[in-house]
């Protein structure tokens, strides 16, 4: 029976760690090792993983590191895994009984690689599922990287989805890592093990639970990272060896960041956006000859980027409003 190794980085999470065990420990597949990477927390985290250990010493281990972020931490429980299979699990979060079973299963099944479902947000007063259709779909090398870059129904992120330890070692993940990158770094990790997976398979089922707290790190106040580690993953991944039909994709994911940037406006943070927003607005302007030319991009992204580029105040007043006719300004509201 395979082993898999469930990797749980964790940082000051000490009211929650020991719910994310327990529903770890809970799966249904019988065969699995839990590792704690506590990164240098401040708090209790570590005693509390410690106290788990102790407890259930056949199944959890713990590692203490200093304070590296979560690649490293991660990366440091994959090196550390006994494992044939590497799943993760942030230490805020819980997963259904059923998580681990049915991702395997499909990755035998299938013969696969990687094997990935949805997601839910739960936020205090509702659930949002990503995207719970049931649908499943067989993705070869290609395909996989394309789904995975495109996010029409794939999830950018690591804790849905289970590896076959095996990539780890053939991605050069850890050479191939910016470590400096502290936002969008999941997408990063996940291109490069996609890239070297023959098969993946997607079945769009949520047993992953993202919990929503008003302190975790999507809700904190504007950072440095969160403006322009987007677009450094993206200039990251051009700069790699990849088939024309991908690297059109982040070509476009590229343009789609710098129109963001270019037209964003928060009064809080006026400060740290004004400068990086004009040099977004100035890339996007000697980016619109390339644009309107290219095969890359389609009449719709090429009117925005025109738009954005040349007259951004009106693109933000038209976008904001059409975000509060659809919705989309309530998306990730927290109450």
């Amino acid at each position: 029976m395979s082993l898999i190794s469930v990797i749980i980085p964790a940082y000051n999470i000490e009211v929650y760690l020991a719910r994310t065990l327990d529903s770890v420990l809970a799966q249904s597949y019988p065969n699995i090792e839990i590792i704690v990477v506590n990164d240098g927390s401040k708090d209790a985290t570590g005693k509390v993983a410690d106290e788990y250990a102790e407890k259930y010493p056949e199944k959890i281990k713990v590692f203490h590191i200093e304070n590296g972020g979560v690649t490293n931490a991660r990366l440091t429980g994959v090196e550390k895994a006994k494992g044939d299979w590497i799943g993760f699990v942030d230490g805020d979060d819980i997963i259904d009984p059923d998580m681990y079973e049915r991702l395997l299963g499909n990755a035998l099944k299938y013969n696969a690689e990687i094997s990935h479902c949805g997601y839910q947000m739960v936020f205090p007063s509702r659930t949002d599922l990503y995207y719970g259709t049931g649908k499943l779909v067989e993705q070869d090398h290609i395909t996989g990287q394309k789904d995975l870059l495109e996010g029409l129904f794939i999830e950018p992120g690591l804790v849905n989805k289970l590896f076959k330890k095996s990539i780890f070692e053939k991605s050069d993940i850890k050479t191939q890592m910016d470590f400096s990158i502290k936002n969008t770094e999941d997408l990063l990790m996940n291109y490069y093990l996609f890239s070297v997976s023959e098969k993946s398979v997607f079945e769009d089922f949520c047993p992953y639970h993202y919990l929503v707290r008003q302190d975790s790190a999507a809700n904190k106040s504007l950072n440095i990272h969160q403006l322009l580690d987007p677009i450094k993953v993206s200039r990251h991944l051009l700069a790699k060896d990849m088939p024309k039909n991908i690297k059109m994709i982040v070509e476009r994911k590229l343009i789609r960041e710098l129109i963001s940037l270019s037209t964003r406006i928060v009064k809080e943070n006026s400060e740290l956006i004004r400068p990086v927003r004009k040099e977004a607005r100035k890339e996007l302007r000697s980016k619109l000859g390339v644009v309107i030319k290219g095969e890359a991009y389609g009449v719709k992204l090429k009117i925005m980027a025109l738009w954005a580029g040349i007259w951004p105040w009106s693109y933000w007043f038209v976008h904001r409003v059409y975000s509060r006719i659809n919705g989309n300004d309530k998306k990730y509201e927290f109450k």
